[in-house]
């Protein structure tokens, strides 16, 4: 009841979620909110996060310049997914995304950013190759073996994928060492924070 709705009336969650006429964001709102106070968080707290995910100032739109993106580039639904090769629980949802994308084909697109945690060892190497493959057209290609082959990151196992996609190995290892590579995945990580 002291939350205000997200669909722009000047009502609560509560009774947003109650009427009979109500909105598409009121539900998911409500279900966030009740969550939030099983979970035992307080009052300040809870309106942080709920503003943070509901309110207007939360929102941020992100550029469509130069991104990865995975199905139809003007599909009505945009998932923006910041992610890690090395990363167990994204390796987890990689499958999913993907079936995603194809089940509901030109109504989802992917848009892939970097985002390697310092704890994964490899996830920077890994993140420089899929960029050093996608200057040559081969990002998602690169990416789907980095992520099915999550334990094999060294440095011999990405010039292997880059061999096995048919790269210029040359051309792969020039950009792999570049700064170009490196701001890319910088400015997605930056993004992602």
């Amino acid at each position: 009841n002291e939350q205000l709705s997200p669909c722009g009336d000047p009502r609560s969650v509560a009774q947003c979620a109650t009427e009979a006429k109500k909105c598409r964001a009121c539900q998911p709102a409500a279900a966030y909110l009740t969550r939030l106070v099983t979970e035992g968080y307080d009052k300040q707290t809870i309106r942080t996060h709920y503003a943070g995910r509901f309110g207007k100032q939360g929102k941020i739109e992100f550029s469509s310049d130069g991104v990865h993106v995975f199905g139809a580039p003007m599909a009505p639904v945009t998932i923006v997914e910041f992610s890690d090769f090395q990363c167990p629980y994204c390796g987890a949802v990689h499958p999913e995304l993907a079936r995603l994308v194809r089940e509901f084909e030109g109504q989802i697109k992917l848009v892939f950013k970097h985002f390697p945690l310092t704890a994964h060892a490899r996830a920077m190497p890994a993140a420089r190759a899929a960029e050093a493959a996608g200057l040559q057209g081969k990002f998602f290609e690169m990416h789907d073996l980095l992520f099915e082959h999550q334990h094999e990151l060294e440095d011999a196992d990405l010039e292997r994928y880059a061999n096995m996609l048919g790269l210029d190995m040359d051309r792969f290892r020039a950009d792999l060492a570049g700064s170009a590579v490196q701001s890319r995945i910088d400015a997605d990580r930056k993004q992602g924070e």
